[in-house]
């Protein structure tokens, strides 16, 4: 399985309770796999309709924060947009979203076990330690992470294996947040991220793996329907 990155991106300082992000690469392709990570102050989402809610988790320093990590694998008819619903009252909320095509049929790891979420409600300049087993090698793992109350993210540092993606902040209540991947996981992955522009009172990490099966692997004659 081969899996690429097609684009990257971010956005902060948003309060609208039906908030439209419009993908920068446009629609997606049939077969194409869209990752959001939110971070949002005083306030939560609802899973848009279609797509599928990875992980969630909150912090609680400095105020109340809610994360959330999505995806959805484009059916071929895919808008260029996506509306994430919300009460947001008078906090903010950072967005970071990336897509990758694969060769093969793309699907959710499922293996479960380790710990794939974690958070920190003291101040610190890096996320808390995950653990996220894989079913097998060449996976796409997918970390989101980020924090609350300091100043905005920057000088962002990826480990563990992970590449940079997109980072961000809302520019005026300290939400920050960032998105980093690995195109060939194999292994317990263990996502590190760290930064340069001061500490946050709370700090979250959640990661999340992908498979993509080719049409002529077991998995993919399954997911045919042909065996």
């Amino acid at each position: 399985m081969t899996f690429t990155l097609v684009n990257d991106g971010d956005t902060g300082n948003w309060s609208d309770n039906a908030y439209a992000y419009d993908f920068p690469s446009g629609a997606p392709a049939a077969g194409e796999l869209d990752v959001i990570g939110v971070n949002m102050f005083s306030g939560t989402m609802t899973t848009p309709s279609g797509w599928t809610l990875a992980r969630t988790t909150s912090t609680t320093a400095g105020g109340t924060c809610h994360q959330y990590l999505i995806y959805k694998v484009a059916g071929g008819s895919d808008p260029s947009s996506v509306e994430l619903a919300n009460d947001i009252s008078g906090g903010g909320a950072v967005l970071c979203w990336a897509r990758w095509s694969a060769s093969g049929t793309i699907a959710a790891d499922a293996t479960g076990g380790g710990t794939p979420t974690a958070t920190s409600n003291s101040d610190a300049a890096s996320t808390p330690a995950v653990s996220l087993p894989l079913a097998g090698a060449g996976e796409l793992a997918v970390a989101y992470g980020g924090g609350f109350n300091g100043p905005a993210i920057g000088g962002v540092t990826w480990g563990g294996g992970f590449t940079a993606a997109a980072s961000g902040d809302d520019g005026f209540n300290g939400v920050s947040d960032a998105m980093g991947y690995d195109l060939s996981a194999s292994g317990a992955q263990a996502p590190e991220l760290s930064w340069t522009s001061g500490t946050m009172s709370a700090q979250f990490m959640m990661a999340q793996a992908f498979t993509a099966a080719s049409a002529s692997s077991p998995a993919g004659l399954l997911m045919a329907g042909i065996v």
